[in-house]
């Protein structure tokens, strides 16, 4: 439990940012020291192995994936999927867990052998387990088991049975107590996200010249749209240290309800805004009193405020950073609040 926390609290950055890689250091690295050969895209992807290994407890027994083990540990997680390549093929893991059943679904490749544990002591009475819809275990006993499947004991806490290739369901009835040890999350909500397509937008400075998404094969920088043409690759910079006064306007076209803006940098995650000041308007002159005003953070800036229907958006800088100020992705999003219960899941 103490393992799976703090990986919620030390990923939660990169879990909420759309970027698509694991980043090179913990969330929030960038707030104690700047490493100028780090990068986003980290080989050494540690969490999954993690969570695969130890947590959904998917590894090899014997060399070459010949027999494989899946010993689950859940702790309070209520879902785990996990799918992994080996030298024999793709090794398929799903479980859920409820108050009353356990159920654990198994992928073996051809020519491998899995063996599968459910674990007593996730269940204060463990009544029975059953294999593709065959009773297997009762009353502390094994029954018959059928196609190649064997009943292999009790070890570790785990009753434990092996399966050729191929595809096995096995569920287990009884009663499972459910803690929620996990901080919860926001309460989830329905966003619209207002369409971007059509919009106009113009900065008061923008680079002109390569930027991330360059490197990797994709267009040259240089347009205040890159902020607001849903790839994430792609984005809009100053190109020059932020300091108060800088602004970047949006003309939605129309006249628009929303509440809340979310604005991505995550593959520069320096260049987010320090401080900032939000504006509406009409027709794009008269601005008035800000309403939003804030300090930016790292990879994610969230903004929400109260409803507001207007044309025009800006955005004013009024901080100072010897960063340049970053856009990968901007949304204009309507939020609904809708309280449901979230279960843990991983």
């Amino acid at each position: 439990e103490f393992a799976l926390l703090r990986m919620v609290d030390r990923y939660r950055d990169q879990i909420e940012c759309r970027t698509t890689t694991l980043w090179e250091h913990f969330g929030r690295w960038w707030q104690t020291k700047f490493d100028p050969n780090s990068t986003q895209n980290h080989g050494w992807n540690s969490p999954n192995t993690i969570l695969s290994r130890y947590i959904a407890g998917v590894a090899p027994v014997t060399p070459g994936w010949e027999t494989f083990e899946v010993l689950p540990k859940e702790a309070f997680l209520r879902f785990i999927s996990v799918g992994l390549e080996t030298v024999k093929g793709r090794v398929k893991m799903d479980l859920a867990k409820t108050s009353e059943t356990y159920t654990l679904k198994v992928s073996a490749p051809d020519h491998t052998r899995a063996i599968v544990g459910i674990p007593a002591k996730s269940f204060t009475e463990l009544k029975s387990i059953m294999l593709n819809n065959n009773l297997i275990w009762k009353d502390n006993a094994p029954a018959e088991m059928k196609d190649g499947s064997k009943w292999e004991g009790e070890k570790d806490g785990y009753i434990r049975f092996s399966v050729p290739s191929g595809y096995w369901e096995f569920t287990a009835i009884g009663k499972l107590p459910l803690s929620d040890v996990k901080p919860p999350r926001p309460s989830p909500s329905v966003e619209k996200r207002i369409d971007s397509q059509d919009w106009i937008t113009s900065a008061s400075h923008t680079h002109r010249g390569p930027t991330l998404s360059y490197q990797y094969g994709k267009k040259e920088g240089g347009s205040t749209a890159d902020a607001i043409d849903g790839d994430i690759w792609t984005n809009w910079s100053t190109g020059i240290p932020q300091e108060p006064g800088q602004w970047y306007i949006i003309d939605m076209g129309q006249s628009e309800t929303f509440d809340k803006i979310v604005i991505e940098n995550g593959w520069a995650p320096y260049d987010y805004l320090r401080e900032y000041e939000v504006y509406v308007s009409d027709e794009g002159h008269t601005w008035g009193e800000p309403v939003a005003v804030g300090k930016g953070t790292p990879a994610v800036t969230t903004i929400q405020m109260s409803p507001q229907r207007s044309r025009y958006i800006k955005f004013v800088s009024c901080g100072s950073s010897t960063y340049w100020w970053s856009i990968f992705e901007l949304d204009v999003r309507l939020t609904e609040s809708k309280r449901t219960e979230i279960p843990s899941s991983l």
